[in-house]
């Protein structure tokens, strides 16, 4: 003999759904507007010679992660010498002192002083 069901435990309507997740606000701390100037600057001054497609392929990132670059994220620590490269071999000055010169904003930028703009 089967013993009886109980169906007043049985969920009647379903569970709610979740509430989905806030999205996140793109955080302006994580660009730095000196990088920006900087490379805009060296633009300028390579002039026609400089292309993003090149700029991509000589620092081995997508061409996307490049603008990113140019618009003020700063280059993975691999990168920075690479992008260094690319823009001495089109300007008169040496792969060092483009290296440090992108080494010395970025620390500015970690460090805060970049308000003073």
């Amino acid at each position: 003999m089967r013993r009886q069901f109980r169906r007043d435990i049985l969920i009647t309507t379903p569970p709610p759904k979740p509430k989905p997740k806030p999205r996140s606000k793109k955080n302006p701390e994580k660009k730095s507007l000196k990088l920006r100037i900087l490379f805009s600057d060296w633009i300028r001054e390579a002039g026609e010679a400089y292309s993003v497609e090149d700029l991509a392929s000589s620092a081995d990132v997508h061409v996307k992660t490049a603008k990113k670059y140019l618009q003020g994220f700063p280059p993975a620590e691999e990168r920075i010498g690479l992008v260094a490269l690319y823009f001495a071999n089109l300007m008169s000055y040496s792969h060092g002192y483009l290296w440090r010169q992108i080494r010395d904003t970025l620390d500015d930028w970690r460090m805060g002083e970049e308000s003073n703009l």
